[in-house]
């Protein structure tokens, strides 16, 4: 029997292959988005966005580890 792909690797496989067609990962999902992977994906909307973020909650209240290393918040 073959071995079959990991959950993982088919839905990395899935982003990627919608990235071309201006396709983003859900957040509440698993997702393989990087600092690199943001910035191209939603440019100077991004960092609109990341002021709203700070704005809002100023304390980093709402703030994770999986969303700051995908952003590249420190």
């Amino acid at each position: 029997m073959r071995d079959s792909p990991t959950v993982e690797t088919m839905l990395k496989a899935y982003e990627d292959a919608l990235a071309p067609y201006g396709g983003k990962p859900h957040w509440g999902q698993l997702n393989f988005t990087t600092p690199e992977k943001a910035r191209a994906r939603y440019g100077p909307k991004l960092d609109e966005w990341l002021g709203v973020r700070s704005a809002l909650d100023p304390r980093g209240t709402l703030r994770n580890r999986f969303t700051d290393e995908a952003l590249g918040i420190r």
